[in-house]
């Protein structure tokens, strides 16, 4: 057998085996329901729907979470929300956008990333503590009554972006914490360059998974958009915390095996 068609059996074997994996662990996928929506879901396939994407290009990936996306609603997610088209076009979006992402930052050094990440989260927590200062002390001012004139969705995005930052520092702290008592190097290596490239595309893509339900289904109609949006990205990055450990831990365990195998 040529080398070319060996990776090419080897694709669709790991492929079809960590679909097979992902749409078995969507039976374990817990949800909370408010008005007939997912408000809280907390996935433990997410590592697996995104390995073939990491070797073997954005396209696969997105292939892959197409599919995870109709197998998961025909035998294990009939009772949740009904199927979606337009979600299963953002769960092609979410996996390769992430793919392309993971492309970009595995490139820079676990340095760089770890500084970018700590940027980001103490520009959210300025933002928020901004946010919270402005509308209090200094609601009097145009900027202060701007702020205040989204009434509680501009108290809701505040206290969120001050939780975000918390949460991210308490993060940061315990990955170092998990890193010198295990002595884990793949995580080291991996862990925040995974976060990041699984944090942004979800973002985008649960505020639009988001507007699709509010749209979809009649009973959200009229729910402020913030509400239903901030539980949900709370619950999101819960996901993106526990994937990218796991999934840099796949990684590498998957890494070796293919570089034993000698298709690369």
């Amino acid at each position: 057998m040529s080398k070319n068609k060996k990776i090419t059996t080897f694709a669709i074997v790991f492929t079809g085996l960590m679909i097979a994996i992902s749409v078995m662990l969507k039976l374990a996928t817990q949800y909370i329901i408010i008005g007939g929506a997912q408000i809280l879901r907390f996935d433990l396939f997410g590592p697996f729907e995104r390995l073939p994407g990491i070797f073997f290009g954005p396209v696969v990936g997105g292939i892959c979470g197409v599919l995870i996306d109709l197998l998961g609603y025909l035998f294990a997610n009939k009772s949740v929300n009904g199927y979606m088209f337009p979600l299963t076009i953002t769960a092609f979006l979410n996996v390769f956008l992430f793919v392309v992402l993971w492309n970009r930052i595995k490139r820079f050094s676990q340095k760089t990333v770890e500084i970018f990440y700590l940027v980001l989260i103490c520009f959210i927590g300025i933002l928020g503590c901004s946010n919270l200062f402005l509308s209090t002390s200094y609601s009097h001012t145009s900027l202060g009554s701007f702020i205040n004139s989204f009434g509680e969705n501009s108290i809701i995005l505040t206290y969120t972006l001050i939780a975000v930052f918390i949460i991210g520092i308490l993060l940061y702290l315990l990955n170092k914490i998990i890193i010198h008592k295990t002595n884990l190097k793949t995580i080291e290596e991996h862990y925040f360059k995974l976060f990041l490239a699984n944090l942004l595309p979800n973002i985008l893509i649960t505020t639009v998974n988001t507007a699709i339900l509010m749209i979809f289904i009649t009973s959200l109609q009229g729910t402020s958009f913030f509400i239903f949006l901030i539980p949900r990205l709370a619950g999101m990055i819960i996901s993106v915390i526990f994937n990218a450990y796991v999934l840099a831990i796949l990684y590498d365990v998957s890494k070796k095996h293919i570089s034993q195998l000698n298709l690369r």
